[in-house]
């Protein structure tokens, strides 16, 4: 295989040809149309392998999250998909006060990924305790009877 002819126009950067560039730009140019090194090869494969990998990860927990695999589980923890599946709670390790948004209970959370909601606040309305949004992420327009009338008694 026969080389392509150099650019009349020379070096990209500083515009010289051949042996008068001084910047090294035209031998980085030249270099990159060489064959790959095997190290370049297995630095290519790594990357390829290590990003199909997460690809699947992630396909695995959107089928995870389409078919609300760990219903019961997510239930228990009252919260909704997303906070569930979809959201990473990076926290600090510090104890946090914090207060929920319905009712005036405070309390002190073992990390800075402090909760949203009390425990009963979020059964009284069916709300999420990490980001106070509806358990079934479905948008509401008035709050059930129940919660109303546990807001009256207090």
């Amino acid at each position: 295989m026969s080389q392509p002819p150099p650019s009349p126009r020379g070096c990209p950067v500083c515009f010289k040809t051949g042996a008068e560039c001084l910047c090294g730009a035209a031998e980085q140019i030249e270099r990159r149309t060489a064959a790959l090194t095997i190290k370049e090869l297995e630095h290519i494969n790594n990357c390829s392998a290590d990003k199909a990998y997460r690809v699947q990860l992630k396909l695995a927990a959107a089928t995870i999250l389409a078919c609300d695999g760990h219903k019961a589980a997510r239930l228990a923890a009252r919260m909704c998909s997303y906070c569930f599946y979809a959201d990473s709670h990076f926290a600090g390790q510090a104890f946090t006060e914090w207060r929920c948004m319905l009712c005036p209970m405070t309390g002190m959370h073992s990390n800075t990924s402090v909760p949203s909601l009390c425990i009963g606040c979020s059964e009284a309305f069916g709300l999420c305790t990490s980001c106070g949004g509806d358990l079934d992420m479905r948008r509401r327009s008035k709050f059930q009877r129940k919660a109303k009338k546990l807001l009256r008694k207090a």
